[in-house]
């Protein structure tokens, strides 16, 4: 399959399979330097039971220590990250709600935050009052707000570790980052159709997990918080790398220098990426780095 390649660097494809990368010559202990690596967290770097394995985290301490730059890119809030995985080393910016906020972890700078601007109320209204069956939640302020609870909501809420409020719709502070609705996908389905009226040109609606459709503010994905954290580093930035399994992480693959997908991954997802690797039952990141050093003719 050919590489993507959007920074200057050539790179050839060897009889054997391998791949060397001309015009290089960095020192072995400085291999990653230069190098932008993000992740999802659900469904790529945490395995089935959503945790991280060992092999995950000494595999980002080994990138860290050779140069690279670690950061996650999920749909989660950022205070999830911060509670359920304390261990986690980062020392990239970080992109929260599928690209709506980009923070340093863990001490919190807010670098580039972009929030729904169009009044989502008449249009959650009606999902409130014609599909019963689906839970909905806003995340603003911080704090997850629920306007009505259903099994998936509590079941998302549970894995994240995160403490929800009952709300109304004058409980809920501005800014809000993004809306989550909960439900089996049938009824996901539905909702989705009732609310694309309203949506055209005011918001994206995007599937993140099999039981959760994200109501986000138009142009806002991980896929443009990692071109506006490249730009940050500008000439920095020798190489970026992005892997991910689901629809809100394709444009993020496809924007990657090196865009990677689990094999547990979407068929969009899939579409975006130029490699695929073994689904997340097996650390990611090991692999990951398999298949960058044989980009970069360390292997």
């Amino acid at each position: 399959m050919k590489a993507k390649n959007r920074v200057g660097i050539r790179i050839t494809q060897d009889i054997d399979g391998s791949f060397l990368c001309d015009g290089l010559n960095v020192p072995a202990h400085e291999r990653y330097k230069g190098v932008l690596l993000y992740s999802d967290l659900d469904g790529t770097l945490l395995d089935p039971d959503r945790t991280l394995s060992p092999d995950t985290l000494d595999a980002i301490g080994r990138f860290i220590s050779l140069g690279g730059r670690f950061g996650v890119a999920t749909g989660r809030m950022e205070r999830s990250l911060q509670l359920n995985f304390p261990e986690l080393k980062t020392n990239l910016p970080c992109v929260f709600y599928n690209g709506a906020l980009v923070q340093w972890h863990p001490d919190g700078e807010i670098l580039r935050k972009m929030t729904l601007k169009a009044d989502p109320v008449p249009m959650l209204q009606a999902v409130l009052e014609h599909c019963p069956e689906i839970g909905i939640e806003v995340l603003s302020g911080g704090n997850a707000h629920i306007l009505r609870w259903n099994a998936p909501l509590r079941a998302q809420l549970r894995r994240e570790g995160l403490h929800a409020v009952s709300a109304d719709w004058g409980d809920i502070p501005p800014d809000w980052y993004k809306v989550l609705l909960a439900g089996e996908r049938p009824k996901l389905a539905e909702a989705r159709a009732l609310m694309e009226p309203w949506a055209e040109g005011r918001f994206d609606l995007l599937y993140s997990e099999e039981t959760l459709l994200e109501v986000m503010q138009p142009a806002v994905s991980k896929g443009d918080a990692v071109l506006w954290v490249r730009n940050q580093y500008g000439a920095e930035c020798r190489l970026t790398v992005a892997v991910g399994d689901n629809d809100n992480d394709a444009d993020m693959i496809a924007v990657a220098d090196i865009g990677i997908v689990m094999a547990n991954g979407t068929g969009r997802a899939k579409e975006s990426a130029a490699f695929v690797i073994p689904d997340n039952r097996q650390a990611c990141i090991p692999l990951v780095l398999a298949l960058l050093d044989r980009h970069l003719g360390f292997a």
